[in-house]
């Protein structure tokens, strides 16, 4: 199966996401995927692919339960990874759930704007920096 994790690519900081506190609804829907982590370049989701479905990533929306919903909407991206992953405590009964890495695709200003701030929500606010001082 050779080379893991595509480590040397990563030129941006990567945060762990709190179980639920980003999700990303991927194109068409209805589905919400957990975010496991998220930098300014991508992030990873876990899911359990459905037998006969293939997982097509190619527009995606965050959504941030941290401090008050925030949205961010129809970002383009593209998978870089997808591995099987066997979570503590997990049978293969109900199939093995995945890890799929996605990077984003030519973000406009605005938008990365947006996921700085998502960011920042997520992992800055217990660190005081909300005192605009």
């Amino acid at each position: 199966e050779g080379g893991g994790m595509p480590e040397e690519r990563r030129r941006f900081k990567r945060y762990a996401v709190r179980a639920g506190s980003i999700q990303a609804l991927i194109h068409p829907g209805p589905e919400f995927y957990p975010i496991r982590d998220i930098s300014r370049g991508g992030f990873a989701i876990e899911y359990t692919p459905l037998p006969g479905k293939m997982l097509q990533c190619r527009n995606v929306d965050l959504v941030s339960r941290g401090g008050g919903p925030s949205v961010l909407k129809a970002l383009a991206c593209q998978t870089v990874y997808d591995i099987e992953t066997l979570m503590e405590g997990q049978s293969f009964k109900g199939g093995a759930r995945r890890i799929r890495g996605l990077r984003f695709l030519a973000l406009t200003p605005a938008q990365h704007a947006q996921l700085d701030l998502l960011i920042n929500q997520c992992f800055k606010r217990s660190q005081g920096e909300d005192d605009h001082t």
